[in-house]
């Protein structure tokens, strides 16, 4: 009886823990031994209270730095979800890094060191104890955010981040130099054919360009086997290989490598391919560089015991492991400093993950963000997906390979005829910032997320930028068909896809063929995706540039990069975008376009090189496109064409109709504005009396508020212009009412799958052209006074204020984020009796901090703002016109408001020699300023 009271009192002990709605958890002052069940006896591992969470319990984490891999036990429910939840928003950090080591200087050159190094600045740590297998990912000094290099070779910066790889350095060939020179031979796309190898590479020689690159090469350094060489392939500078050195030929200066490079089926390495090589100790020659004996389990670092106080080397593989498990949710916490995945999701064909969800996160310092893999088979049951996967509200940054991953694969090497049902299926990827990404892939290529197969996806409201190759890479359809193109609906098994209202920017920053956001298949199964919808998205400051491109003369002088992406692929609608300032195209398809639906409208491209390129040989197709039309599109100011295609008149199914052209062909293709398989067509009437395109197509200014068409083109060098500009339409504008009556039925269909209502509905007999439908701006009638005599004048002139954010949004009264890019400006329409005078422009704003009850007011004086008095005899000038035109558009602010929570409201006017001030007192320009999201 004795022994059967204890264990029931056992069993009910355990229970109340097990079951505990709040779990409590303090790395400072907590104690495993404690029950976790209040504040002040709170575990101290958060493993400890993953143990112990079921259904419905929170765990509350009290601030402070968490030092493990987590691994829960169970999962929640549907209406009971287990919660991880930092207490205080961006106070808790899960680390998979240490500090504590003890370090000793290296005394003697045991590691064939450079001759030249000083071994007294050479420390070195015993790491036996902790399990790595291969050098430690990161090297990070927390104070300054600062990650150490690897040993390497040349010791490279980056000067211009679009040139990233530019002072790597540049191999004479693959198994052998090259015996010509590609840029000034006549064949300087194949003249080097001989010498390019998939396992080799070959540099005797130092590089005399660019100006500054370290002098130095593979014949240069000694024996480098075991190191690692990181190199862009010959072609064009597409791709970034990872190799391990097996052999190394000092004296010719030629390496081999573990495994063989592939740009599609020709060899990789060659002339031109811009590489450097690390891991190494004859490499540690320079401060911050580091090294790592995989046999001693040594750490060599160049470092003072003062830079080694505060650094915090990664140790641990995983931060947060989520596999096999459910109703799930992380909240505010940040994780940071893992070897490989912050969080990762890994399924077997027998197990499942639903409803996990993410969110406030803080991720940044791992090879990869967010991992989820699920494995399926003919055994898997229905319940055998990720389903319901949510990622929102937070910030993904400094990942070596890629943000987010979401991968799947079943029987038959995931070949589409054995495919039963979507590996992951209902992801919500929303408001989140996805940035410095892929720049140490350790795959061959390094995108900012890695989406494949994907299937009832919505990615909307990111800012994504800085990443190596594609911002975003969705990575085939799964279809299942006897035919090659022309699917219906039910033969493609995954799709609806929506990528909605992002900022994608500065992605393709090591390599060319890439864009913003990138759809990838191969026909005939996996090439046409169903129900794919990209809206409402600005795509800009996308080069992609290379220097072996350059150098053989590829693309536009080795620019490459695309706004939108289609590689081999179709099913795709486009619309209400914004492509601009990028390297080549604002919307690049090739191969596959023809082979189901494509339709791209009501969007803007402008200041690419191309703003539409649809490329695929009629050889390779020899039949019309399925359905593709071009309708409503802005083309303004694009270097070489509006629109380059490879069609031909016969392509009945292909429809280009009631686009505006306006500037485009001012580089190359000089005065032309489109272009198919045969010729290029200088003017509109041009292409309407000679082929069935753009009957009701028209060319003019669509009248944007403060372009400028000689500032806004691209001068392909390294003064680059990367504007923000705003492309809402003036009231004037010639592309109002001058698109289509209705949209594509496919479109309209698609916008009610997705619910999703237009914000400004059809304003006129036909919808306007461009990614937005005019509506008219603040208007007023503005106020004039005489600021002598303070008496009010006679004037009908009229001011339109409005405020443009990075993401493309604009108007009056918005709300932005103190982060956010942002630019005011106005539209002056000056009273025809005050035209051809001379004025001043002046400028004053107010600003009313959060928890103010009064504002403070500014001028702007020049470029500067500073403190004003409030009286009009002291305003100052912010510019001069000589000659006040009939319009003027007057840039106000561009930049961001950092740590300047507030209210604001802008006054702009402009003072005549007659001392009478014509301001916008009726309707200012207004907007507020909240603060940053904090993990």
């Amino acid at each position: 009886m004795r022994l059967l009271f204890k264990t029931i009192l056992g069993w009910c002990f355990a229970t109340s823990i097990v079951l505990a709605t709040d779990l409590w958890v303090d790395a400072n002052h907590g104690d495993d031994n404690h029950d976790g069940l209040t504040a002040n006896t709170a575990l101290r591992t958060l493993q400890a209270a993953a143990h112990l969470a079921t259904a419905g319990t929170t765990v509350h984490i009290q601030p402070g730095v968490y030092r493990e891999t987590i691994k829960p036990i169970h999962s929640g429910t549907p209406t009971a979800p287990i919660v991880y939840r930092a207490e205080q928003p961006g106070t808790v950090t899960i680390r998979g890094s240490a500090t504590d080591l003890t370090w000793t200087p290296v005394t003697a050159n045991d590691l064939k060191l450079p001759a030249t190094v000083d071994l007294k600045n050479i420390l070195w740590a015993d790491v036996s104890a902790w399990p790595l297998t291969q050098s430690p990912r990161f090297l990070v000094q927390t104070a300054t955010d600062s990650r150490l290099p690897l040993a390497r070779e040349p010791d490279w910066s980056v000067q211009t981040e679009w040139q990233y790889h530019k002072f790597w350095w540049n191999a004479d060939g693959g198994s052998a130099a090259a015996s010509c020179y590609p840029p000034t031979d006549a064949k300087r796309l194949s003249c080097d054919n001989a010498s390019r190898s998939a396992t080799q590479l070959t540099d005797t020689q130092d590089d005399t360009l660019p100006t500054g690159v370290e002098t130095g090469n593979l014949s240069t350094l000694g024996d480098l086997t075991g190191a690692t060489v990181v190199a862009l392939d010959t072609i064009q500078g597409r791709h970034v290989f990872r190799r391990t050195i097996t052999a190394h030929e000092v004296a010719t200066g030629r390496v081999t490598l573990d495994r063989e490079a592939y740009h599609d089926t020709d060899p990789a390495f060659g002339w031109g391919s811009k590489y450097y090589v690390e891991n190494h100790p004859a490499l540690l020659d320079s401060p911050g560089e580091y090294w790592f004996d995989t046999n001693l389990k040594r750490l060599y670092v160049w470092a003072t015991p003062a830079d080694l106080a505060n650094l915090e080397i990664s140790q641990r593989d995983v931060g947060w492991d989520l596999s096999q498990l459910s109703y799930i949710t992380l909240a505010g916490l940040t994780v940071e400093l893992f070897n490989d995945a912050a969080i990762l999701i890994q399924n077997d064909e027998m197990h499942s993950s639903h409803g996990i969800q993410l969110r406030n996160l803080h991720i940044h310092h791992a090879n990869r963000g967010i991992v989820a893999q699920q494995t399926q088979s003919i055994v898997s049951s229905a319940d055998a997906v990720i389903n319901g996967l949510v990622l929102e509200d937070s910030e993904i940054s400094d990942m070596d390979t890629s943000a987010i991953i979401l991968t799947g694969q079943w029987d038959n090497a995931s070949d589409s005829d054995a495919f039963i049902r979507p590996p992951i299926t209902n992801t919500v990827i929303r408001r989140n910032e996805l940035h410095h990404l892929g720049f140490r892939s350790q795959a061959d290529d390094g995108v900012g997320g890695q989406l494949t197969v994907a299937d009832d996806l919505r990615f909307e409201n990111n800012h994504v930028h800085h990443v190596a190759h594609d911002g975003l890479q969705f990575s085939g359809s799964v279809i299942q068909s006897d035919k090659s193109y022309g699917f219906t609906p039910d033969e493609i098994k995954t799709g609806n896809i929506l990528v909605k209202d992002n900022l994608i920017e500065k992605t393709c920053q090591i390599v060319v063929d890439c864009g913003g956001v990138r759809f990838v298949g191969t026909a005939p199964k996996t090439h046409v995706f169903r129900n794919v919808l990209i809206m409402g998205n600005t795509f800009r400051h996308i080069v992609g540039w290379s220097f072996v491109a350059e150098q053989r003369g590829r693309w536009a002088n080795g620019y490459f990069g695309s706004g939108i992406y289609g590689d081999g692929t179709s099913g795709l609608h486009v619309y209400r975008n914004i492509a601009y300032d990028n390297g080549w195209a604002g919307i690049f398809l090739v191969n596959g376009w023809r082979d189901g639906v494509i339709i791209v409208a009501n969007n803007v491209f402008a200041d690419d090189f191309d703003g539409i390129d649809l490329w695929m040989p009629k050889s390779a197709t020899p039949y019309n496109s399925v359905n593709t039309q071009i309708l409503n599109n802005l083309l303004v100011n694009n270097e070489n064409f509006g629109i380059e295609h490879s069609a031909t008149v016969s392509d009945t199914q292909l429809i280009i109709n009631h686009n505006l052209y306006d500037a485009d062909g001012w580089g190359t293709a000089t005065g032309a504005i489109l272009k198919d398989a045969s010729q290029s067509y200088p003017t509109l009437v041009k292409v309407q009396t000679t082929t069935p395109w753009e009957a009701q197509g028209i060319s003019g200014h669509p009248s944007f508020i403060g372009y400028e068409y000689e500032s806004e083109r691209q001068s392909r060098g390294e003064d680059l212009n990367l504007n923000i500009v705003d492309f809402h339409l003036a009231s004037d504008s010639v592309a109002i009412d001058r698109g289509t009556s209705s949209l594509p039925e496919s479109l309209q269909t698609l916008l009610n799958h997705f619910d999703i209502v237009e914000e400004v509905t059809q304003q006129g007999t036909a919808w306007d052209i461009g990614a937005y439908e005019s509506v008219p701006l603040n208007q007023s009638s503005s106020v004039a006074i005489n600021i002598a005599t303070q008496q009010p004048q006679e004037t009908v002139t009229q001011f339109m204020g409005v405020v443009t954010t990075a993401s493309g949004e604009s108007g009056n009264g918005l709300t932005v984020t103190e982060n956010d890019e942002i630019q005011v400006i106005t539209r002056i329409v000056v009273d025809p009796q005050d035209v051809g005078q001379a004025a001043n422009i002046v400028m004053v704003g107010a600003y009313t901090p959060v928890g103010a009850s009064s504002p403070w007011y500014f001028l702007r004086d020049g470029t500067t703002w500073q403190v004003w008095d409030g009286t009009l005899t002291s305003l100052a000038v912010a510019e001069t016109s000589a000659s006040l035109p009939a319009q003027l558009d007057v840039n106000i602010f561009s930049g961001r408001f950092a740590d300047l929570a507030g209210q604001y409201t802008v006054y702009v006017g402009y003072l005549l020699p007659t001392n009478v001030l014509v301001f916008n007192g009726p309707q200012t320009i207004q907007f507020t300023v909240i603060l940053a999201m904090v993990p």
